[in-house]
């Protein structure tokens, strides 16, 4: 059997589901392809996401859990760092409810939703993307012909490789595991907490995020056990076992963030890559519903326009108009994150021990940006009171102002 659609995506979550939104939006005949049983489930992410950039992708829906307002850093010897502005600056968000809202969006726009859909290879008319082999539970195996292939699997890139396409930097790829936890958290309900330390998490950090019914406790690290290595930061560690003492875990979560920047290209004929698998993920916290969302908007509205016009550029297109508003910052993170994994404890607990001498918390709450780090770096370099700490990072924040300019 073979169906038609101007438009199919691969992968039902928000990336995917934004561009099948904004592709319906104009007009196209969409399908989007979930392999899960439903949207949402499993769940694979932290949930916090800045206001400002929430806003930007206009989803409505009844997913806060919580409100954030700052952040409390510890060193590896438990000096801490304290940022926290005077009003809401973040969003927990459920991101089951919240993947289901733009489901029914898209799903409201037009475009079908088939779960339990995997897409077992590409198709090809001489090397143009043409379809997908799709095998979906209950109804065995079948073809779609497409004008457009979107891309959103995730960090997987199966189709990615597939297409004989280069993925994000591997060696980047940092699992990552997560806890729901029930019962009253012994810190403040709108400030999230950040381990760092090779004790607890080498190369990157733990995390302890509040919301209205508990909250979320995990870490991604290389090379270490990860269940074993969350059981001993939430029991073990000098400061975070005492927040977490009495809380019932409700359940697991595991995943893989993508910090290895942004893919050396993201489109060839007939497919368009968007979100984790086209590495628009922050690599220095793993984060990718703004910046992929961002991208998604961009791909939706440039595959209809391919499909419905008949517009080859709309390839091309799409990789320079997000490539224009995010590589440079994602190229900077990713150097910025190499800084950050490579630090070793006495560092990390220099940094820490620095700003707070320098008084940084009020400068970071003035000058800082959850989503462009770069912004946040450039912004305190014209600061005479962060020169001394910024001075440790010149050589990245120069590479940083070269790679803004060649762009």
């Amino acid at each position: 059997m073979i169906e038609r659609f101007d438009v199919a995506v691969v992968g039902g979550g928000p990336t995917g589901l934004l561009s099948a939104l904004e592709a319906s939006r104009r007009g196209a005949k969409v399908v989007v392809f979930e392999e899960d049983d439903e949207v949402g489930v499993p769940a694979h992410c932290a949930g916090l996401v800045s206001i400002k950039g929430l806003r930007a992708l206009s989803i409505k829906g009844n997913y806060v859990q919580g409100y954030i307002r700052g952040a409390r850093v510890y060193s590896p010897s438990g000096e801490h760092l304290e940022i926290k502005a005077d009003r809401n600056l973040a969003y927990v968000i459920d991101r089951v409810e919240f993947d289901k809202s733009i489901a029914d969006l898209a799903l409201r726009a037009g475009a079908e939703l088939r779960c339990k859909a995997k897409v077992d290879r590409l198709m090809w008319s001489k090397a143009r993307v043409s379809g997908v082999k799709v095998k979906e539970r209950g109804c065995g195996e079948y073809y779609i012909k497409s004008g457009v292939i979107i891309d959103a699997e995730g960090a997987r890139c199966k189709v990615l490789r597939r297409a004989g396409m280069p993925t994000p930097d591997l060696e980047l790829m940092y699992p990552a595991v997560q806890v729901e936890v029930s019962e009253d958290l012994d810190l403040e309900d709108d400030v999230v907490e950040i381990y760092l330390g090779s004790e607890w998490a080498p190369g990157f950090f733990a995390w302890i995020i509040p919301h209205n019914e508990g909250g979320r406790v995990g870490l991604a690290a290389k090379n270490v056990a990860l269940n074993k290595m969350l059981r001993k930061f939430m029991t073990r560690h000098p400061i975070a076992s005492r927040r977490l003492r009495g809380v019932k875990v409700d359940k697991y979560m595991g995943g893989t963030l993508v910090l290895g920047g942004p893919a050396p290209i993201t489109h060839r004929a007939g497919l368009i890559v968007v979100g984790d698998a086209a590495g628009q993920t922050k690599p220095t916290t793993g984060g990718g519903v703004v910046f992929g969302g961002i991208s998604a908007k961009i791909a939706g509205e440039e595959a209809a326009r391919a499909a419905l016009e008949g517009d080859e550029r709309a390839f091309k297109r799409y990789e320079e108009r997000w490539r224009g508003l995010l590589e440079g910052e994602l190229l900077w993170m990713k150097m910025f994150r190499k800084r950050l994994s490579s630090m070793t404890d006495g560092e990390l607990d220099f940094v820490i021990r620095l700003s707070n001498r320098l008084k940084l918390d009020k400068e970071l709450t003035l000058k800082g940006d959850m989503d462009f780090h770069f912004l946040t770096a450039r912004n305190l370099m014209l600061s005479l009171r962060a020169l001394p700490l910024m001075s440790r990072f010149l050589d990245t924040i120069i590479l940083g102002l070269a790679l803004k300019k060649l762009r």
